[in-house]
């Protein structure tokens, strides 16, 4: 499964662009008149520096902020850091927009961060949420017997796609949103340890612990982006 989701985010990131092109040259064709040039903003929409607080769910930054740089109108290069229950974070990025002079883009993407795990801390945290995630899975993830671990550091490639809106008719806001969906793929190996001298957890248990502290996995994501400086021509 995993081995298809590069395509699968492609084949949507494509899906999104000609929807919304065909919806936008479905309401051309409808409009009674055009509106004067000089009321209707139709260049490009994205400042040359913006800055992007994060937060999701296996977001590439974690809960951090994110620094982009618009190299040409539809191609912006960012860096990002923040805190995960992986650990720090810290990576670099790319999009690119389909439709730059659109208030509705979709784009692609992807990012390779960097997270610095959390050694033995993760396994003290990882008590605290053993006892949430045991009143709601039951008998099959006991905090008692879910092992003795670190999280060690590790290496992400996300892939991304989603929608960006950037409203303004007579010219482009400051304020954008993005919405993102995305799978991250681990560049190396488990990041979870199990100490040996405990007893070795059952599949569930090393699943659910891999799923909180391992970065990578299913990305959801809705940010606001705060756009500085001139629009990128």
């Amino acid at each position: 499964m995993t081995k298809r989701l590069p395509a699968l985010l492609l084949s949507l990131g494509l899906t999104l662009a000609a929807t919304v092109a065909r919806a936008q040259s479905d309401s051309t064709a409808t409009a009674p008149a055009a509106k004067p040039a000089s009321e209707k903003y139709t260049g490009y929409r994205y400042r040359s520096l913006a800055f992007t607080p994060t937060q999701g769910w296996n977001t590439p930054y974690g809960i951090g902020l994110e620094t982009s740089v618009m190299v040409i109108p539809s191609l912006d290069i960012n860096v990002g850091g923040g805190l995960a229950l992986s650990g720090v974070k810290l990576g670099i990025g790319s999009r690119y927009y389909i439709l730059p002079k659109s208030q509705l883009s979709p784009f692609v993407g992807g990012n390779v961060v960097l997270a610095s795990g959390t050694g033995r801390a993760g396994s003290d945290i990882g008590y605290e949420f053993a006892t949430v995630i045991a009143d709601i899975v039951g008998d099959e993830y006991d905090p008692e017997t879910a092992g003795d671990y670190v999280v060690r550091s590790s290496v992400v490639g996300h892939l991304r796609t989603g929608l960006r809106w950037q409203p303004g008719k007579k010219k482009p806001s400051r304020v954008g949103f993005l919405g993102t969906i995305g799978y991250g793929f681990r560049l190396t190996s488990d990041p979870i340890v199990y100490n040996p001298d405990y007893p070795k957890p059952t599949a569930v248990e090393q699943s659910i612990t891999r799923s909180l502290f391992a970065p990578g996995g299913l990305e959801l994501a809705l940010q606001m982006s705060i756009g500085i400086g001139k629009v990128k021509q």
